[in-house]
């Protein structure tokens, strides 16, 4: 009878010891998963600090790059006066080449936000392409075609 219970008590130890073993060995695989994931966190951490800090950048030299563009006198565009010229800049519009890529739709929002609903900019991009290329003469014959800006 002692020796069944010798034989029990050993076989507890040893199931113990084969139990702590085995647990003690998935808890490692866990923690090596844990600080792999956190290792790669980091790396992920600091690679969208890295772009954050490159994309300020670049919209500093793009801040920059806004500030040396020299506005056109849109006024040479037949059709556009002084008032109509500030509220083109306010929507963003200041070069020839930007008003030769508006859209006329678009145009004519910016003018109707504005209380300007007479104005039809329906010639200002074909007369701003010209400017923009810098035909001034094709941009003379054209305006001279025009009545107030509009297709006559």
């Amino acid at each position: 009878m002692l020796g069944n219970i010798i034989a029990f008590v050993v076989g507890l130890i040893v199931g113990l010891l084969i139990a702590w073993y085995y647990w003690r060995g998935r808890f490692g695989e866990h923690e090596t998963r844990i600080s792999s994931l956190q290792a790669s966190l980091n790396q992920r951490e600091r690679s969208v600090q890295d772009l954050q800090a490159r994309l300020q950048e670049r919209e500093a030299s793009l801040e920059k790059l806004r500030g040396q563009i020299e506005p056109d006198d849109l006024k040479r565009i037949e059709g556009i006066g002084p008032k109509i010229s500030s509220v083109l800049a306010a929507a963003g519009i200041t070069t020839f080449g930007q008003l030769a890529g508006a859209d006329v739709g678009r145009l004519q929002q910016v003018l109707t936000d504005a209380g300007m609903t007479l104005a039809d900019p329906g010639s200002w991009p074909e007369q701003a392409r010209l400017a923009a290329a810098g035909d001034w003469t094709a941009l003379q014959k054209l305006q001279d075609e025009l009545k107030g800006g509009r297709h006559a």
